[in-house]
């Protein structure tokens, strides 16, 4: 984030001097270790035991970042936000290992890249750019994210808008229903399941879920696989 002067107010995910990661910064990667719990950043496979971290996006999964900073009482507007995701083949620590410390910089690929100017009080809401996904994916892909990280009343609402937007969507009437069945809301679950079959009586899907809460009666005997099917 800059201010009116072109100065920093926030940055995160920069690249250090050394090449590496800000360690404060969002990365999706994951963290294999060995025996002995260490990481294995040296490519080592047959030394891996398991996985200690991994947040990586799965096919037809979002991912929802926050963050959190403070506004300096002396900045002047207008602000500037820019977020971008970059992608990096190699780890630092792995380059290092193969090509030694004083190597060339790798390459970081910026995937994408979005900016906002924002007014300090009121900003009103901006159209979206002609190149945005339409509203009703933009919601279910934050539906996703809200119901990855448990927040239920959240990823309700944000599917109901993809019905309203797509009523010819059925992925957003299951949606609806699953995010019922992890809030264990049972009964909530079976009419938005009933309206994804009626668009499509075959979809396997559906089926799956409707199935299950049929043959429990919406009460849960284990816990329910998810679909990784969005």
């Amino acid at each position: 984030m800059k201010d009116a002067s072109g100065g920093t107010i926030y940055e995160s995910g920069f690249l250090q001097p050394d090449g590496s990661l800000d360690p404060r910064a969002h990365s999706f990667t994951n963290r294999p270790v060995d025996l002995t719990g260490n990481f294995v950043d040296n490519h080592k496979v047959w030394t891996i035991h398991s996985v200690a971290y991994d947040n990586t996006i799965q096919a037809g999964r979002s991912a929802l970042v926050r963050y959190r900073f403070h506004i300096p009482a002396d900045a002047k507007g207008p602000l500037t936000i820019i977020a971008a995701v970059n992608y990096r083949h190699l780890r630092q620590s792995y380059l290092n290992n193969v090509l030694g410390k004083d190597h060339p910089a790798y390459p970081v690929v910026e995937l994408v890249s979005r900016s906002r100017t924002l007014d300090l009080g009121e900003t009103p809401a901006s159209a979206p750019l002609s190149t945005d996904n339409p509203d009703w994916m933009r919601w279910n892909n934050i539906g996703i994210g809200y119901l990855d990280q448990l927040q239920y009343d959240d990823a309700i609402h944000a599917f109901e808008q993809v019905v309203r937007l797509r009523p010819d969507y059925k992925d957003g009437y299951i949606n609806v229903g699953l995010t019922y069945i992890e809030w264990e809301k049972y009964t909530e679950a079976r009419a938005p399941l009933e309206s994804a079959l009626t668009l499509r009586a075959d979809d396997a899907r559906a089926l799956y879920y409707w199935h299950w809460w049929s043959a429990g009666r919406g009460i849960p005997r284990r816990r329910l696989p998810i679909s990784k099917k969005w």
